[in-house]
């Protein structure tokens, strides 16, 4: 049917081209998103095990030695496993800053807690942690082209399906109802899909008898 109805050909072709080119942005969006995200977590998780030993060590190191400076921030020290799990990330960099900012000022005086060489290896997750967290909105220029290629490639897909293809279709609702229930049905979990996804963000799509 696709064949003998007049520009559905064609129609037929341009669909399949932008489908293809909105499955490539996606995956351009899932390649760059998930391993940096996967690494983040786990440097994260570095970062929270170091901080619980380092912390304390500084802690015991102001009780033993008396130094006044360190005495007065024993207090913002202080941070539980708990705790550092439940700080958003950027937060937690802060934190962690904060403790490597504060050890680095004690070289040698920490052992046997902790080791020099520890806190330059704390030192350089906590800055490859910085580098995977999101930029300024203002400096994601490639990550926010992808997403948006990919939402005018959806656009383009729907706005193909719901007006140009659907015109062709129409004119077989009856003689070739088969074919014409088939395109309804494909229609109908097209805008199922739509809309589901549309309730997140606080959007609707209108239904597809809407919009013919």
């Amino acid at each position: 049917m696709v064949q003998v109805t007049p520009g559905l050909t064609d129609l037929d072709a341009r669909l399949v081209a932008l489908l293809s080119e909105g499955k490539g942005f996606a995956l351009q969006q899932s390649e760059k998103s998930t391993p940096i995200t996967r690494q983040k977590n786990a440097t994260r998780k570095q970062i929270e095990e170091q901080v619980t030993e380092i912390a304390p060590a500084l802690i015991a190191y102001a009780a033993h030695s008396g130094d006044a400076a360190l005495v007065l921030v024993k207090k913002e020290l202080r941070a539980s496993p708990s705790k550092l799990k439940a700080m958003r990330d950027r937060s937690l960099h802060t934190f962690a800053a904060f403790v490597h900012q504060t050890a680095a000022k004690y070289p040698g005086k920490l052992e046997p807690y902790v080791t020099d060489s520890e806190i330059v290896t704390f030192k350089e997750r906590i800055d490859a942690f910085d580098q995977s967290l999101p930029a300024p909105k203002n400096a994601q220029g490639k990550s926010k082209q992808i997403t948006e290629n990919l939402g005018e490639s959806c656009e383009a897909i729907d706005t193909l399906l719901k007006e140009a293809i659907r015109e062709k279709v129409n004119p077989w609702r009856t003689k070739k109802a088969e074919f014409y229930n088939a395109f309804e049905n494909a229609m109908a979990i097209s805008e199922s899909h739509s809309t589901k996804t549309d309730k997140g963000n606080g959007t609707g799509t209108a239904p597809a008898s809407e919009t013919k």
